[in-house]
């Protein structure tokens, strides 16, 4: 593992820390985000030291599906759930002779379609009430240029700016991390 991997990955957990501690605004939220902030941390560790990509996407799926659940609840969080399922059994089932990494990766981009639907539906519902939630859209926009650069560097599209796409990964990557961490937190709620 190159360094640079080493203190993402130490960012990653360290986030993940300071999801466990603090005051929150509602337990269940504070609950989900935990289990995402985890999952997050296992996913990179998974990428990153054991270079393990199939895996390691597969439990940024759970993550996606914990935020999901987070601004979803209950009945909805099912009907997006199927509709995620069914949506990527349909992809799927017209690429059938792909790499399962690729099929993981599509079933990552559902997983992340249906997560920014639930939170762009959160936030319309929500919008007088979200108390510091307000700085989860930035962390969803963030979060889709780092796929997109995740995306075009695995792809080799660019490969004479490999390294800068690299580090625009987690230029987008650690910034959105971070305020997920803090997206629940009292101290930044300003009456």
């Amino acid at each position: 593992m190159e360094l640079r991997d080493l203190c993402h990955l130490i960012f990653i957990f360290f986030c993940f820390l300071i999801s466990l501690f603090g005051k929150y605004f509602g337990l269940q939220d504070a609950v989900y985000l935990r289990i995402a902030m985890f999952f997050t941390f296992i996913s990179d560790f998974l990428i990153l030291k054991l270079s393990e990509s199939v895996i390691g996407v597969a439990t940024f799926c759970i993550v996606h599906l914990v935020y999901i659940l987070r601004f979803s609840g209950g009945e909805e969080f099912f009907k997006k759930f199927f509709f995620g399922v069914t949506l990527s059994g349909i992809i799927l089932s017209l690429l059938p002779n792909i790499p399962v990494l690729h099929k993981m990766c599509i079933i990552y981009f559902v997983c992340f379609l249906c997560d920014i639907i639930a939170c762009i539906k959160f936030f319309s519902e929500n919008k007088n009430d979200i108390k510091n939630l307000f700085i989860m859209p930035f962390a969803i926009i963030l979060f889709a240029f780092c796929d997109i650069s995740v995306v075009i560097y695995n792809t080799n599209i660019f490969p004479n700016y490999s390294v800068l796409i690299y580090n625009l990964i987690w230029i987008f990557y650690i910034p959105a991390q971070f305020i997920l961490c803090l997206s629940n937190k009292k101290f930044l709620y300003a009456h």
